[in-house]
């Protein structure tokens, strides 16, 4: 294998295992903020910050089938009162 596609394979790898972690953190501050949410934080600011996590992650590659349904049920849990 050359030195350049061994390159563009690390880079790939790299990529995913951020995406991998980058889903995760959002997962595990959507849970975070349904639980338990910062008492000065109003129902609209709560709100933005799961649609945010959401485009962030729809932004993301499929790494892992698992986690991606995890985020989408803490998702379910975005506040409406």
């Amino acid at each position: 294998m050359s030195v350049v596609k061994s390159s563009l394979r690390w880079r790939d790898r790299e990529k995913l295992g951020a995406a991998l972690v980058k889903l995760a953190d959002k997962t595990f501050n959507l849970r975070d903020i349904a639980a338990a949410p910062p008492a000065d934080w109003p129902l609209a600011r709560r709100q933005e910050c799961f649609d945010w996590a959401k485009r962030v992650v729809d932004g993301l590659p499929a790494v892992s089938v698992e986690l991606r349904a995890a985020f989408d049920e803490a998702f379910d849990a975005r506040p409406s009162r």
